[in-house]
């Protein structure tokens, strides 16, 4: 195995016994092949149908637009309360997308979309309902367009990254690159077509390790040495979270959002989801401790 590249100074030959290097290889050889069959079995080929909701129907696809007047709603004595729920605002969208491009229309902000502090000139999605026993359309409040917020902070966030690590930093967003195509390209379509969520967590989990370790600290015995005990890490955690999942009786429903997914994909066993998330809330912990460990310990030996 090659130096790393992640230190300005490779450690030196600590005289690791042929037998220990064996047993490394070899376990990693293990779980990289097991991993591979892992991802060819658990691959999503086909995904779930959601046909009969109403939210993929013909005029209920969201279009963008553009708010060019606020105005509170008419106050008609049922609304008159106090609190978020009691909140109106009608907003005029101008529609710079879809077929009704050039339109505008009244859209409502009611409860916490109206309290989010939509201002005039800030993008938003709208879709247009069809309305019921031949009434007209009308137009809903989606979602707010927050993609050129996001697009500025992830700029920053990049040139901070290479500012301040450079190579390394660099190496490090290839890393998340890898690991966000792992996470939205395998791992969440496998666990929306049906299959075995701690098995999904595993294997995509170890995918993730192989590639961020091995590029953001480079080739050596010393990113292997952190790479088995982030595994070992791991798996044991997922043991002791599935063992408390269970010993709890924890449902993994906690929400309307888990509910209404309930409904449209019915066989997600979500004690099972519960336990994924640990594991993948775990791995980035895992792989910060056990590098930072590793390093450590390689030092110390070496001194």
């Amino acid at each position: 195995m090659g130096a790393g590249h992640s230190h300005s100074h490779e450690a030196p030959a600590l005289g690791l016994s042929a037998t220990a290097r064996r047993a490394t290889l070899a376990l990693l050889v293990v779980v990289g092949v097991v991993t591979i069959a892992g991802l060819i079995w658990l691959w999503p080929i086909s995904h779930p149908s959601v046909g009969g909701s109403s939210m993929t129907a013909e005029g209920v696809d969201a279009v963008s637009g553009r708010i060019t007047a606020l105005a509170p709603c008419e106050d008609t004595g049922e609304s008159s309360g106090q609190g978020p729920q009691h909140a109106c605002q009608i907003a005029q969208v101008e529609i710079t997308g879809g077929p009704s491009a050039g339109q505008t229309v009244p859209v409502e902000l009611i409860g916490v979309s109206g309290l989010s502090g939509l201002q005039v000139g800030d993008g938003v999605n709208v879709a247009e309902v069809a309305g019921i026993d031949g009434e007209a359309s009308t137009w809903a409040f989606v979602t707010a367009d927050r993609m050129p917020v996001l697009i500025g902070f992830l700029i920053v966030f990049v040139l901070a990254v290479l500012g301040v690590a450079g190579r390394k930093g660099l190496f490090g967003l290839l890393g998340l690159i890898v690991a966000g195509a792992v996470l939205f390209g395998f791992m969440i379509p496998a666990l929306t077509s049906g299959h075995p969520a701690v098995a999904v967590a595993i294997i995509g989990s170890t995918a993730i390790m192989f590639v961020v370790l091995y590029l953001a600290h480079g080739i050596s015995w010393r990113t292997t040495s952190a790479f088995v005990g982030t595994w070992l890490s791991l798996i044991v955690t997922t043991g002791l979270g599935a063992l408390g999942v269970w010993m709890a009786r924890l449902s993994g429903m906690s929400s309307e959002e888990t509910l209404a997914l309930a409904g449209v994909l019915g066989n997600l066993d979500f004690p099972d989801i519960l336990t994924c998330s640990l594991v993948i809330g775990g791995l980035g912990v895992l792989n910060d401790v056990t590098i930072t460990q590793a390093s450590s310990v390689w030092e110390i030996r070496a001194a």
